[in-house]
């Protein structure tokens, strides 16, 4: 279990989808009466020391487990690996034993940005829809927050590919990502699990970025 964690943990590199299904495979794997060992498996082998998140990690998980092991449900698997996690939490909703149904009911909806996915899901469940928040001073801007989310690192690095872009999506990043630690700095209870992550993430970065200041002298 532990190489398994090892070798498939360059976390970073996976998705939620995929991280889900090691996790809600490991839990199974480790039975009921050992969830305090599963835990500390994740929290050690994976990184992920928030307990919600691992929670939300597992009903991803079982829900894409259980697709996969049915060959005939292949389409319906391969349409949900490639969403993120707010959305696959979303469909998570819909009770297992209609969730063939609603994939066949909307094709399409690998595609859905955030709120067509939950509106999607909602009428399913036959609630009342959640009016979304206008924004006027950012237009489309949850729309582009969801294309972006959905592309890759390696497309990102592609797309970046001058200084004039190089220094706009860095302008635009700072500015995203501190708006992102404001907003959970400044929760009540803050997820403390992405504070994590996020602080390993930056201090990696910031160290290359002091490694090449070096090598021209210019690192204070």
């Amino acid at each position: 279990m532990a190489a398994l964690g090892r070798s498939m943990v360059a976390a970073e590199k996976l998705g939620p989808a995929a991280v889900g299904m090691i996790v809600a495979a490991a839990k199974e794997s480790f039975g009921p009466r050992r969830g305090a060992e599963w835990a500390a498996w994740c929290r050690d082998e994976l990184s992920l020391k928030n307990a919600n998140y691992r929670c939300h990690l597992v009903q991803v998980g079982n829900m894409l487990n259980g697709l996969r092991k049915n060959q005939c449900f292949i389409k319906q698997y391969r349409t949900l690996i490639g969403m993120n996690l707010d959305n696959l939490l979303a469909i998570a909703r819909i009770p297992a034993t209609q969730l063939i149904a609603f994939l066949s009911h909307h094709p399409a909806i690998g595609e859905f940005d955030r709120g067509a996915v939950r509106a999607a899901v909602a009428a399913w469940l036959e609630e009342e829809p959640k009016e979304r928040p206008e924004q006027p001073s950012l237009p489309g801007f949850d729309d582009a927050l969801d294309t972006f989310s959905r592309l890759d690192s390696g497309a990102l690095r592609e797309a970046v590919c001058d200084p004039q872009k190089a220094a706009h999506s860095l302008r635009a990043g700072i500015g995203l990502l501190g708006a992102a630690l404001a907003y959970e700095l400044n929760q009540t209870a803050p997820d403390t699990g992405t504070l994590q992550m996020t602080r390993a993430a930056l201090l990696a970065e910031a160290h290359k970025i002091e490694q090449r200041l070096a090598e021209f002298g210019e690192l204070e």
